[in-house]
């Protein structure tokens, strides 16, 4: 209860019904709409539908409730290389979780004729989920990809991934996760070696973890 005072040691009694379902089917049906419109300056304008319906029978059926979903995602992606950028909107109605979201997104991917590939990524998104699971949601994350052929049969990969979540419920948490893995190709054998590393911390704990993984594949 919001407004419940309860002190430490107290007993607490709860009241509840519990009704045990027999057989029952649902049925769901679901549409799936888009449309795309692309324009020769990189400009592309979606949309996107989404409908669900769940029929139960009976209806009299306990411990399931159909989820009747509409779901409109209106979105803008401007590309201009080696740059993409997406901005989202999405209004989520539903009988069971119904929410709001706004997703954007910036990715940057280049070649090197030295053999080496490079890319970031980042990723912004706010969802607000509506009563009777009201709860608001904000999550960043930046990630970092390095690779780079070396020789014709050794590359070097990293990566470098950091996120951020604001929840209003299980409140704030971020992290961060490092990968470097050596690989070698010689004709049908591969041997790849790899470390990870991960740091997260939310209100409860801080945890540091660190791995090595090495990895044989022979192909015949």
């Amino acid at each position: 209860m919001p407004t419940g005072r309860i002190q430490d040691g107290t007993t607490v009694l709860i009241d509840y019904v519990f009704q045990s379902g027999g057989d029952f089917e649902l049925t769901t049906t679901t549409h799936n709409f888009g449309i795309r419109q692309n324009f020769d300056f990189g400009l592309t304008p979606y949309y996107r539908l989404r409908y669900q319906d769940q029929t139960l029978s009976p209806a009299s059926a306990t411990g399931v409730t159909p989820n009747d979903i509409t779901a409109n995602i209106f979105g803008l992606e401007f590309e201009l290389d080696p740059w993409r950028f997406v901005a989202e909107y999405e209004d989520h109605e539903s009988t069971i979780n119904p929410f709001e979201a706004l997703r954007l997104t910036a990715d940057f991917t280049r070649r090197f004729d030295f053999g080496a590939t490079t890319s970031l990524k980042a990723r912004w998104s706010d969802v607000s989920y509506q009563p009777p699971n009201r709860r608001d949601t904000r999550f960043f994350s930046a990630e970092g990809l390095y690779r780079h052929m070396l020789t014709q049969h050794l590359t070097v990969e990293g990566s470098v991934l950091y996120r951020n979540e604001d929840d209003s419920i299980s409140g704030d948490n971020e992290g961060v996760d490092v990968d470097v893995s050596l690989e070698w190709l010689y004709r049908e054998s591969e041997v790849r070696i790899t470390y990870e590393y991960s740091q997260f911390e939310d209100d409860f704990s801080d945890s540091d973890s660190s791995a090595l993984f090495v990895q044989v594949r022979r192909r015949f």
